[in-house]
Formats: C-alpha cells, structure tokens, sequence
C-alpha cells in the first residue's frame, strides 16, 4: 500500500516510498537456530519463509567486506585450538579469518563455519523470496555494497539500513532506486510525540520516507503518527509471540526477529484475518 507523503512538499529533493519492505525479517538470519550472520543462518531464514534476512558488515585489513555483528570477535569467532579469537575483523584479511571457525560456538553441528563475504550473502538471497537487508557500520561501506547489489540487479529486493544519518544520506544520493532506513532508538527522556518528530524532521533531512526503530516504545498512535508522516516503520528486534502479533496489529509494516518462523505465522494469520473481514 503507498501512502501519500504529506512531507512532500517541505523538501526541493526526491523522496522515494517504501512501504514495500518485507514485513518478516530474520535478524542476523535465523539466528535462533544456527550462528548468526553466517550462510547456514540465512539458509535457514529461507527455508522458514522469512521476506528478509539482515546481516552486519565490517571491513577486513585488506578491503573486503564481510558479515560480523561485534567489532571484536572473541564472543562468536574460536581459532584452529577452539580458543576465542582476540582483535577486530580489520585486523586480520580475509584469507586469515577463513582459517577460523565461525559456527562452532553455536553447536558442534555448525562447526568449521567460515566467515561470510557480502557478495557471497547477496548470491545466496538473489533469486529467492527473501530479501536483503544490510546494516552498515561505517560511512563508505554503501559504496561497495550498492556496488555489489547492482552488480546482482538486486536493487527492488534490498534494504539499506544504518544508525548513521550521514550513510542513509549518502545512499540515497548514491542510489535513490535502493530502499534506506534509518536505524534509531528513543532517547530517555523524550516524549513519543518529540521522538516521532525527531524521527520525521531526521528522515526529511536525509532524503528517506523509512526508519528501523527499537520496538519497545512502539504504541497504535506513535506508529500512525509516523505513517499519517508517510513513514515506512520498521521495527527490531522482537521475539515475543505476543508483542510480534500487537507490532503487526498496529500496523508495523515490517518486524526484524530472531524467531521468523514464529513470527511468519503470526503475520500469516493476521493477513488471513483481513481476508475474512
């Protein structure tokens, strides 16, 4: 469903509805079920039905950008000897983090996992239902990875998203047929109503129409206040059955969860719901 933009006329520059993003997105993968942002989590993410898989992107010593949500990765990253590896992903290159286990932290099952490059996400997805959504890290990944999408003609599929304004800006400049959200969360002590106008006033600056936000504040009016905005909502990352089917009730266009199984059956009954009505 489009909605008209009723911020159109404040803005000189194009801004593109998204209102189309996949409404179950599996958060770094299925990541309830195999190690997140590696090719079995978003083997998995397919199998389950899921319309997105996210991933993160850090940049190797030698330019390669590769799925790892932690700067360091002695939480999820084990050596040859099955010790946690010290360091960041910008301190080794690639062919130094293929000899590490990626998987085996999760289970014995997923043992001898490798790390995984963007393009290598991007060829897994490409030609399914489920759809990229990328975090960026840092502003001058989305050169590489509009790149890479438009390499796969990947461009209606994909989603953009990131914490910085200034990359969500850049994208939008550099790629105005990609979707782009902005990725935020409320400030202590801010009202709903001026974290909603933050968010409409930020995402007019940046040239977008969708934002990815912390789901715990999210009430009925809030979000109608974003979409009356033509704001596309986003939400993550929720795992609760019951607050997954109050987000979709109260019209999040779209949920990032570490359970998509769960929540697919939650947007599938509630799609049949508005059928039957």
């Amino acid at each position: 469903m489009k909605r008209i933009l009723s911020f159109l006329a404040l803005t000189a520059l194009t801004v593109t509805t998204f209102a189309d993003v996949p409404p179950v997105v599996g958060h770094r993968g299925n990541s309830s079920i195999a190690p997140e942002n590696t090719l079995s989590a978003y083997h998995s993410c397919i199998e389950v039905g899921a319309h997105g898989a996210e991933c993160d992107l850090y940049r190797t010593k030698d330019g390669i950008l590769v799925l790892q949500h932690d700067l360091t990765l002695n939480r999820n990253v084990r050596n040859a000897q099955g010790a946690p590896v010290s360091g960041q992903i910008a301190d080794y290159t690639l062919a130094e983090l293929r000899t590490m286990d990626f998987g085996v932290w999760k289970g014995e099952q997923f043992k001898g996992e490798k790390v995984a490059t963007l393009e290598e996400y991007l060829d897994l997805l490409k030609g399914t239902t489920c759809g990229p959504v990328i975090e960026l890290n840092q502003l001058g990944q989305e050169v590489d990875t509009i790149a890479a999408v438009r390499a796969r003609k990947m461009e209606k599929e994909t989603v953009i998203i990131a914490f910085d304004e200034n990359v969500i800006k850049s994208c939008r400049r550099l790629a105005p047929e990609i979707k782009a959200a902005w990725l935020c969360g409320k400030k202590r002590r801010e009202s709903l109503d001026q974290y909603a106008d933050r968010i409409i006033a930020t995402l007019k600056e940046i040239n977008t129409t969708c934002v990815d936000l912390e789901h715990s504040p999210a009430t009925p009016e809030f979000v109608k206040k974003l979409h009356d905005n033509g704001i596309t909502v986003m939400v993550w990352t929720a795992d609760n059955p019951d607050r997954i089917k109050a987000l979709f009730d109260m019209g999040v266009d779209s949920v990032t969860t570490n359970v998509p199984d769960i929540a697919l059956e939650i947007y599938k009954k509630q799609e049949s719901s508005k059928k039957n009505d």
